[in-house]
């Protein structure tokens, strides 16, 4: 299992960064009305260079931010497992959630509360290689506002581009 060191600066509103050729990246979101209240959870999955592959929003019920986020990450890394991209690209998944990424990079510091799913998050990138990362949330205001769309949403969104 790999990971990227934390970005050194933060970089302005919608700036999106390319990922390494033959690898795509994940990023993921979560977003509530409180800080423990009605959540959704997003992600949109890109080409090194930017094309939009897969775009998913869904309403997640009452949840705290961080545990939003580790279950947007979660649901990243089961559609990715998926998709028809799997096993031929690298993954790499960039959430805003430094306590997120930090318990999947190290599982025994999570809380009890989050441990399993923690769990689950963490065997998917240790198994498959896959890399997580933390990013500033400026970075992609894009995913942001597709987030916040799943909050309380009766249906789900999910798009696969061909």
């Amino acid at each position: 299992m790999s990971f990227h060191p934390l970005p050194t600066r933060r970089s302005c509103a919608g700036s999106w960064v390319l990922s390494d050729a033959g690898c795509l990246k994940f990023n993921v979101d979560a977003a509530s009305l409180a800080s423990f209240g009605e959540a959704g959870i997003g992600g949109i999955l890109r080409y090194h260079y930017g094309k939009i592959l897969i775009r998913f929003f869904k309403s997640i019920g009452i949840s705290d931010l961080t545990g939003a986020e580790l279950v947007a990450i979660h649901e990243a890394c089961q559609v990715f497992s998926l998709s028809p991209w799997f096993r031929r690209y690298d993954l790499l998944i960039e959430s805003d959630s430094l306590l997120a990424v930090s318990w999947i990079k190290n599982p025994s510091c999570s809380p009890p509360c989050f441990t399993t799913l923690v769990t689950k998050c963490h065997r998917f990138f240790l198994n498959l290689d896959w890399k997580i990362c933390f990013d500033y949330r400026e970075r992609n205001g894009q995913n942001h506002l597709l987030t916040r769309e799943g909050i309380g949403r009766i249906t789900d969104l999910l798009e696969i581009s061909d």
